[in-house]
C-alpha cells in the first residue's frame, strides 16, 4: 500500500552511520529504505526504478529495484566507467551478459526496447542514439576480449540509429553533431533558419537546432549589440547573470577557483565586462566559443539541480554551457580570458568568469 502511495514521490538517497551503505528517504524525510545498498549506484534521486547492489550472505547481489519491493533484472545491470544507470524519462538502460547487447527497461521494470544494440545512450526528448553490430575494438588496434581486456577501447563500425520509445527508427546512419539540442526535435519542418540542421529519416525528414549556431547569433546579435547601446550596463548585466558566479583570478591562486553573487561582482566590474563583450562585437578581438560542461561537484547547490540528472551529468543537450576565450594583449601582459553561459529556461546567463582584470 505504501509502495502504491509512494509512487508519485520522489525519494532521495542517504548514507548510513557507517559512512559507506546508503538508504533512501521520501520526500518528508522519513527513511522507507534503510541503508543497506553499496558500491556502484550514482543515482540521488529514486523516482521509479532504481539499480542497486547489496550483500547478500557473504555474497554480492544486483538488481533493478521498484518502489513496491519488485526486483528485476538480476545480473543484467547497465555498467559505464564501473558505476550503474540512472533513470531517464521513465526508463533504465540494461545488457543482457549472455549476448553483450544493450536495451532499454520502462519504469515498471519491463522490457521496453529489446537487448539487441551494441551500445545505447539515455533518452532525451522521448529519443535515443543506440549503435548496432558494432565492435570493440582497443586502442592499439585488437578487438576487445573479456579474456584478455584492455581498459581503453571504443567502438568501431555498426549503424548509429536514432529511435523513439516505441522502437521506430527515426534516423539510419544517424550523426548527431556536437551541440544538437534534442529538445528542438521537429519532423517534417523545413523551415529556413541559420540555426537548423535538417537530417533525413525515414519517410520524415528532422529538424534539430544547433545549439553553438544559436548561442553565437544570440551573443552577437542580440547580447552585445543590445549592450553596445545600454546606457545602464550594470542593469542589463544583472539581468543577464545567473544570481551565483563562478570566478576564478589566476593571479589569485593560493585562493582557487570559488563562487560568488553576481550582484556584487557585477556591480563592481560592469564596465570592464561591458567593453570586453562589445570588443568581441566588434571583432577586433581574437576568441574562440567552445561548447562545455557544468560539472556537479563544483556546481552543488540546490539552485543548479534542474541542470542535472539523475546520474549527476550536466543535462547539456537541454541546458548547454557555452565558454568564449579570448586572447588579451594589452602591451605589458599577453593573457587569456574566459566567460561562461548557461542556457536556462529564461534564456542564456553569464555564470562563470576567468580572468585576472576582475575585482572582486
Amino acid at each position: 500500500l505504501f509502495g502504491f502511495f509512494a509512487q508519485g514521490q520522489t525519494w532521495h538517497v542517504f548514507t548510513g552511520e557507517d559512512g559507506y551503505s546508503k538508504g533512501f528517504k521520501d520526500e518528508m524525510g522519513a527513511v522507507v529504505i534503510s541503508p543497506k545498498f553499496m558500491g556502484r549506484t550514482v543515482a540521488e534521486k529514486f523516482n521509479h526504478i532504481i539499480a542497486v547492489m547489496e550483500e547478500v550472505q557473504d555474497s554480492t547481489l544486483s538488481y533493478y529495484l521498484l518502489k513496491n519491493g519488485q526486483k528485476v533484472g538480476f545480473d543484467s545491470l547497465y555498467i559505464d566507467d564501473m558505476m550503474f544507470d540512472c533513470e531517464s524519462e521513465g526508463t533504465i538502460r540494461f545488457r543482457d551478459k549472455a549476448t553483450d547487447k544493450a536495451g532499454f527497461l520502462d519504469k515498471n521494470g519491463q522490457v521496453l526496447i529489446p537487448a539487441i544494440y551494441s551500445e545505447v545512450f539515455p533518452f532525451r526528448n522521448n529519443v535515443a542514439v543506440v549503435i548496432k553490430d558494432a565492435q570493440r575494438i582497443c586502442l592499439d588496434g585488437h578487438l576487445f576480449s573479456e579474456s584478455e581486456p584492455f581498459q581503453y577501447w571504443e567502438w568501431k563500425g555498426g549503424q548509429t540509429l536514432l529511435i523513439d520509445k516505441e522502437h521506430h527508427i527515426l534516423i539510419k546512419d544517424f550523426k548527431p553533431f556536437v551541440s544538437i539540442d534534442y529538445y528542438s526535435m521537429k519532423m517534417d519542418d523545413t523551415t529556413d533558419s541559420p540555426f537548423q540542421q535538417i537530417i533525413k529519416g525515414e519517410g520524415h525528414v528532422y529538424s534539430f537546432t544547433d545549439n553553438q549556431l544559436l548561442f553565437t547569433h544570440w551573443f552577437f546579435n542580440d547580447f552585445a549589440k543590445t549592450l553596445e547601446s545600454n546606457v545602464q550596463p550594470e542593469q542589463f548585466l544583472t539581468a543577464h547573470t545567473f544570481p551565483i558566479l563562478y570566478f576564478y583570478n589566476s593571479r589569485e591562486v593560493q585562493i582557487g577557483a570559488r563562487k560568488l553573487p553576481s550582484e556584487e561582482l557585477i556591480q563592481k566590474n560592469s564596465q570592464y565586462l561591458a567593453e570586453t563583450f562589445i570588443t568581441l562585437q566588434q571583432n577586433t578581438s581574437e576568441y574562440w566559443i567552445l561548447p562545455t560542461t557544468l560539472d556537479k561537484y563544483a556546481f552543488s547547490e540546490p539552485i543548479f539541480e534542474k541542470y542535472f540528472d539523475d546520474c549527476g551529468s550536466n543535462l547539456s543537450v537541454k541546458y548547454p554551457t557555452f565558454s568564449i576565450l579570448i586572447n588579451k594583449n594589452d602591451n605589458i601582459d599577453k593573457y587569456q580570458e574566459e566567460f561562461s553561459f548557461l542556457k536556462t529556461d529564461e534564456g542564456y546567463k553569464l555564470i562563470g568568469i576567468s580572468s585576472s582584470k576582475v575585482r572582486r
